[in-house]
């Protein structure tokens, strides 16, 4: 067993701690993962307190690689070391251009690595993320509604998930527009967006069924607290016992 000699138990304990800090200590750097079978690379960043920790990458095509050729089948690199996660992402734009691992030519589908940095998606992919949603296939829509026959909720589950009374974030909140106006010129976006939009034949039949049975009220009544005079059910929403000016 090693000897310690004459030294203090406090300075056995600074000795623990500074080696716990160096063992803890989180490493930022820029790699590049190398496929052995056909050469094809992919470049990210990592942050780790073990730099031998067998991480190859978690990128779309790189994962789908590994998957398809086995972990032995690739070597990791170390390009260089960072001080902060910000400059790693930084850096990932210069090294994907520098060893050119865009794909097809490599395993990284944004020009400036990682997802969730303004600008990383590539232009061929913000067009297909403007394009419409391919439709599902009648095997698939059967296989969905398959899956959900049978499933129901119980009253207890429904109303667990709905967030209404404290279960809402903005319960007893001012609600976030009060006191606010829209300017003339959002008035004049929003009146400009709306222009000849028109309800189909069939809406209008589906809002003229659901309003049967349903009394119109095209008398005019006025409001005993603000003396308002109007009709319909915003009166009887926003008025009466609900006016603001009511007596409490």
């Amino acid at each position: 067993m090693a000897s310690f000699g004459n030294r203090s138990k406090e300075t056995l304990a600074t000795a623990h701690e500074d080696l716990q800090k160096v063992a803890n200590e989180v490493i930022t750097y820029n790699y590049i993962t190398t496929n052995l079978i056909n050469g094809k690379q992919y470049v990210g960043m990592h942050s780790t307190n073990n730099v031998d920790d067998g991480y190859l990458g978690t990128g779309k095509l790189i994962l789908k690689a590994i998957k398809k050729y086995g972990k032995d089948n690739f070597k990791r690199e170390i390009i260089c070391k960072c001080e902060t996660i910000d400059k790693a992402y930084d850096n990932e734009e210069k090294f994907i251009k520098q060893h050119n691992t865009l794909q097809p030519n490599g395993y990284n589908i944004s020009p400036k690595g990682g997802l969730g940095y303004k600008g990383c998606h590539s232009e061929e992919t913000k067009e297909k993320m403007r394009g419409p949603r391919k439709p599902f296939s009648e095997e698939t829509k059967k296989r969905m509604s398959k899956f959900h026959i049978g499933l129901k909720e119980s009253l207890e589950t429904r109303n667990k998930k709905r967030m209404f009374g404290k279960r809402n974030p903005r319960f007893g909140k001012v609600g976030l527009f009060k006191g606010k106006r829209h300017t003339e010129e959002t008035k004049q976006i929003n009146r400009i967006k709306h222009l000849g939009n028109k309800h189909t034949e069939e809406t209008k039949l589906l809002m003229s069924e659901q309003r049967k049975g349903i009394k119109k009220n095209h008398k005019e009544v006025e409001c005993p607290h603000c003396n308002l005079v109007g009709r319909g059910p915003n009166m009887t929403r926003y008025h009466f016992k609900n006016c603001k000016h009511a007596t409490l």
